[in-house]
């Protein structure tokens, strides 16, 4: 190998080596409701539905509120300082984004799936 290749190939396989670190640490991977309990941190997954007839919102104070219920049948409470997602009260599976502070979740970011009536019309579409 020539002597002009060897810095570029350490800069080339050092920056793979930096990437792969950076991504690995900042992964946030998704927990049940259980083991978000036990984890600190504020980048936190959590899958589940929203639990019936707990959803409250202030329009004023941007501040949105609800149940989370995991698969495993866990609930918490979360906390979202922002403006309520358009589909959230119809929709099959929220994600909350965020950490526990105490006894509730504090989210910092609300992911909702589509709600379900819209997949089986574009089913309907297809077929």
């Amino acid at each position: 190998m020539k002597v002009r290749w060897i810095l570029p190939t350490i800069c080339a396989v050092a920056g793979i080596g930096l990437m792969t670190t950076a991504l690995v640490a900042n992964a946030s991977p998704y927990v049940d409701i259980q083991a978000a309990k036990g984890m600190e941190g504020d980048d936190l997954h959590v899958a589940g539905k929203l639990v019936p007839g707990t959803l409250r919102t202030s329009p004023k104070q941007n501040l949105v509120a609800f149940s989370l219920q995991d698969e495993k049948g866990k609930t918490m409470n979360v906390v979202y300082k922002g403006i309520e997602p358009g589909n959230l009260q119809q929709t099959d599976k929220i994600v909350a984004i965020g950490g526990f502070q105490g006894d509730e979740f504090k989210a910092s970011k609300l992911l909702v799936k589509c709600p379900s009536k819209y997949e089986s019309a574009k089913s309907e579409a297809k077929g």
